[in-house]
């Protein structure tokens, strides 16, 4: 976007070449006379006719000219519609704001004009496009990183950005500085993991992430289930999200062996009660002298199995009684 002069007409008197040349003629393009200098855009451009023309619009205040270029100018380079222009003209008739052209120039864009600086912490995304809050960024081979390297542009990661912003709001990066960090603060988790797996899993309410840099003591990333008792070392982010660092796998402790007899009170061959006791059963679970499909209120059972640590049976064994 080319930035909109707040000149609407510059008037330039030039007495001495009225009084040494004797002045121009009306729409011929001399230079003596009164020269105005006028800056506006584009529109309406016709390159190929003989003059050329085109129509300028001066704001403010917002005037339109219909300019034929004088005899000898010529269209810059580049010119094209909504170009940003400076028309010069020594027409002494203007009545009908049709003037003829002693000169158009290009005028220079203000490139600091769309210049934008943002400051924050990184959200999402790496070194070649990324979110500061909800402002996208990219960078390209000519970004400059100060106290940094692209590889340091990572969530969590504050930084100090300064480019241009496109026609879709993104924000192009000629300068990305990394800031100190606040001192991250040091967490340590310990309890059964109850949901996701070794990339990102729930330690009850704590949500814990693991990355390639993330040790494993006394077993590996794939023991990460649903179950296992770990301790997790690491750093609290911005969402309150733990990166871990150290994830040690503690000993399990001997599951209680049970064994409940009754009726089953309420439920089917998935989850049901027997008095007050919760009992599930999985694909690995035996019935005997009857089948899943027999496991309905008022049936007699002996269930067998193991408890978690919220107090279910977990059945290897259902037994079907008379």
């Amino acid at each position: 976007m080319w930035r909109t002069s707040a000149r609407a007409v510059e008037a330039l008197v030039i007495a001495a070449a009225v009084a040494a040349c004797g002045g121009a003629g009306p729409g011929q393009g001399g230079t003596g006379g009164t020269v105005r200098s006028m800056t506006g855009s584009v529109s309406d451009l016709q390159d190929h006719a003989t003059p050329p023309t085109f129509t300028l619009v001066v704001t403010p205040p917002s005037t339109v000219f219909q300019v034929t270029l004088g005899p000898g100018v010529t269209l810059p380079s580049g010119i094209k519609n909504g170009s940003q222009v400076v028309v010069k003209t020594a027409s002494s008739d203007s009545s009908n704001n049709e003037i003829i052209a002693s000169a158009v120039t290009l005028e220079e864009p203000d490139d600091n004009e769309h210049e934008v600086e943002v400051k924050g912490v990184v959200t999402s995304g790496n070194a070649a496009s990324f979110m500061i809050g909800s402002q996208a960024v990219v960078t390209s081979t000519a970004t400059e990183f100060h106290d940094g390297t692209a590889a340091n542009v990572v969530p969590g990661a504050r930084v100090d950005v300064e480019g241009t912003v496109d026609a879709q709001g993104v924000l192009h990066a000629d300068k990305v500085e990394f800031e100190e960090q606040q001192e991250q603060q040091e967490v340590e988790v310990k309890g059964v993991i109850t949901s996701g797996n070794a990339t990102s899993f729930m330690i009850g309410s704590q949500t814990v992430v693991t990355s390639t840099a993330t040790e494993f003591h006394d077993g590996t990333a794939a023991n990460v289930v649903p179950g296992a008792h770990v301790e997790v070392e690491g750093t609290l982010d911005a969402q309150g999200v733990l990166h871990a660092d150290k994830v040690e796998f503690e000993e399990q402790q001997e599951q209680q062996e049970v064994e409940v007899k009754g009726v089953i009170t309420s439920g089917n061959a998935a989850s049901f009660m027997i008095g007050s006791q919760a009992v599930v059963t999985s694909s690995a679970t035996e019935f005997r002298d009857g089948s899943a499909a027999n496991i309905v209120p008022g049936a007699s059972v002996e269930a067998k199995g193991t408890l978690d640590a919220q107090g279910i049976l977990h059945a290897d064994r259902v037994k079907f009684e008379d």
